[in-house]
């Protein structure tokens, strides 16, 4: 994907508290360079005060916040479960060996689906060089992206309104991988073939660390979720879900 970076519009609002530090993207780095388990096992310490616990922080005070983008978003800050994934990888089916993932990820879901099933709602992903606010419908099953298709198709005017609005339209233009072929029941020349062909239907924008490190980095997080909940929202419509 084309990265997108978001940069802070300096307000003194959006300035309330720091949560992500040089430290946090520090130990990334690291690990990135050494991902085992004696030398993560050596460095716990650091991962509890440099990462898990900051980020554990940021989802308790982002959850108010995020319930104005929707009532439906669920941030929870349960250190087990909760919307913070674990730091170890599950290897069992992986030809990528290594125990540890080197980006943070966390998952702001819609309280109508379950953990493990596709839903819009909101993401960040705090990697050693970039962070990444994301959200939408990805890994969704044949049936639901044939659903989302139909309320585009049937609602065309709506979807326009949406996806042009300036303030989303540079978060989805890069609509990934497409199907070769039109999907069954679409015409070849349907004025929104491109949409109907997406495999996925995601938002996404980049912060540079000197934003993720800022004071204003929550605010402008929420400010990007809030940009895309017209689009989350026709989503959910599609799916059968309030937003």
């Amino acid at each position: 994907m084309t990265q997108k970076t978001h940069r802070s519009d300096g307000t003194a609002a959006a300035r309330t508290a720091q949560y992500l530090t040089p430290a946090l993207f520090d130990f990334l780095r690291e690990l990135k360079g050494n991902n085992n388990r004696e030398w993560f096992d050596a460095n716990r310490q650091r991962y509890e005060d440099d990462v898990r616990g900051p980020v554990l922080r940021f989802i308790t005070d982002v959850a108010p916040k995020l319930r104005a983008v929707s009532t439906h978003i669920v941030a929870d800050p349960s250190r087990v479960g909760g919307s913070m994934f674990r730091i170890n990888r599950d290897t069992r089916f992986s030809r990528n060996a290594e125990p540890y993932s080197t980006a943070v990820k966390v998952a702001f879901r819609h309280d109508a689906v379950g953990r493990h099933m596709p839903g819009p709602g909101c993401f960040l992903q705090i990697g050693p060089d970039d962070v990444m606010a994301a959200g939408g419908l990805y890994g969704a099953d044949a049936a639901m992206l044939d659903r989302v298709r139909h309320a585009i198709a049937d609602d065309g005017a709506r979807w326009r309104r949406i996806t042009g609005n300036p303030r989303l339209a540079p978060m989805i233009e890069d609509r990934g991988p497409l199907l070769k072929n039109p999907p069954r029941g679409f015409a070849a020349d349907h004025p929104l073939i491109d949409d109907l062909r997406r495999r996925t239907f995601v938002w996404y924008t980049t912060f540079s660390l000197d934003d993720a490190c800022s004071l204003g980095f929550m605010a402008q997080y929420v400010a990007a979720c809030k940009a895309a909940s017209p689009f989350s929202g026709f989503l959910a419509s599609a799916l059968g879900v309030e937003w």
